[in-house]
């Protein structure tokens, strides 16, 4: 879970979570979403993924939902991006 601050006109901006601070940078093209999210170290745990994280997806039933990567690791796992 974390939150996602948008800067500005464009769909990129920070995020907030249990592992630190991070920046982010994406499009939402109608149905579709695909953002990358990248922590920043001097601001996140030793845990946090240093790799950059690459989410797509697509609007289904009011929200976003997908799958995330981590470059350079077997992670891979899905996500939901809902408004508030």
């Amino acid at each position: 879970l974390f939150e996602v601050f948008i800067e500005g006109s464009r769909f990129g901006g920070r995020v907030e979570d249990a592992l630190g601070t991070a920046i982010f940078e994406g499009n939402i093209n109608g149905s579709e979403v695909s953002f990358v999210k990248a922590y920043i170290p001097e601001k996140s745990s030793q845990e946090a993924i240093m790799e950059p994280i690459r989410y797509e997806g697509h609007f289904a039933n009011g929200q976003y939902e997908g799958t995330y990567e981590a470059r350079g690791t077997s992670i891979s796992r899905r996500f939901t991006l809902k408004a508030f």
